[in-house]
């Protein structure tokens, strides 16, 4: 009887350290899932904020590049603005407009440096919002 009375104890003991061990292991793996989810809200988050500034950087490159073009636009409209001045001020012979190659050779250095200034003012504001 003694040495029943001793199995049933053991046997009790067994299962209650058993279920203790079944209990404590399913805490810790709800933790663990409680933790991974959490890593994982946050890379959600982390992307979401990757991909914001990159559209964000993606219009400002657009906007800067627009304002390059017109700025290049804007230079070459005021050359040929200028070429026809002259041509209206320029003396003729039989018709055809006679303009110094100085003045020439001058209305391309204007544009060179109007197109000049344009790229330096682009790669400012390029290295600025790196």
């Amino acid at each position: 009887m003694k040495l029943d009375m001793i199995k049933i104890v053991g046997s009790m003991a067994i299962i209650l350290l058993s279920a203790g061990a079944w209990l404590y292991l399913d805490c810790m793996n709800k933790r663990e899932q409680d933790s991974t989810a959490q890593a994982q809200q946050g890379l959600l988050q982390a992307r979401a904020e990757g991909a914001r500034r990159a559209e964000a950087k993606a219009s400002q490159a657009k906007i800067l590049l627009a304002n390059f073009n017109n700025c290049q636009a804007a230079a070459e409209k005021a050359k040929n603005d200028y070429v026809i001045l002259i041509q209206k001020t320029a003396p003729s012979k039989r018709g055809q407009i006679i303009i110094p190659q100085a003045v020439t050779d001058e209305t391309e250095l204007i544009l060179a440096a109007a197109k000049n200034e344009c790229q330096q003012a682009y790669d400012a504001q390029m290295q600025t919002n790196q």
